[in-house]
């Protein structure tokens, strides 16, 4: 299996994107049905879902709201919790129609600890492709998207019935387990 660079990605979005192809709609259906799917395996109906965003302030940050206002959409119980300078507005107005409930701004609040305990799925919309290897377990991450992390592992580890998916990642889908469990080392693709 072959890996792609941040910048073989890019390139290989930049006609699309040019012809408008609606690329973040398109990741962000593909992530909430596989959401769907996996809670669905689980036992857990989308309409009785908890479902927990970790948002970061890019594109990936957007195709997490957007898949948070889909599955809100399908009924399930979407919070999200920023963690940036700035929020994709479009995505979180589109979670916000949708029923999704803005979490205090700062993971160590008692309202963030509630909903990650409840949370049946936590996508992390953090980081992109430009995201290093280390960021599904913190490193690399600083102040509030580190501690969201750390918190939101400790709690997968914690409670096997939840799950973590990465929104996005420099690696193809298939070399990421599924949904990731945040085991000590996530997989990674090498430079080609």
């Amino acid at each position: 299996m072959r890996g792609y660079t941040v910048d073989e990605v890019r390139q290989a979005e930049a006609p699309l994107l040019a012809a408008g192809a609606p690329l973040m709609a398109r990741a962000a259906a593909a992530l909430a049905d596989a959401v769907s799917s996996e809670l669905s395996t689980r036992g857990v109906r989308v309409r009785d879902a908890r479902v927990l965003l970790l948002v970061g302030t890019g594109d990936n940050g957007g195709d997490t709201l957007f898949a948070g206002a889909l599955l809100a959409g399908r009924g399930a119980r979407v919070s999200y919790l920023p963690l940036g300078s700035r929020v994709h507005s479009a995505g979180e107005a589109a979670a916000l129609e949708a029923g999704a409930i803005r979490v205090a701004d700062a993971p160590d609040t008692a309202e963030f600890h509630a909903v990650l305990d409840a949370a049946d799925a936590i996508l992390d919309g953090i980081v992109g492709i430009g995201a290093g290897a280390g960021s599904a377990q913190g490193v690399g991450l600083r102040g509030a998207a580190r501690t969201a992390v750390m918190f939101a592992r400790e709690r997968v580890v914690e409670r096997e019935g939840a799950f973590r998916w990465p929104s996005r990642s420099t690696c193809p889908v298939a070399s990421i387990p599924t949904p990731a469990r945040f085991p000590k080392r996530m997989p990674c693709c090498p430079p080609t």
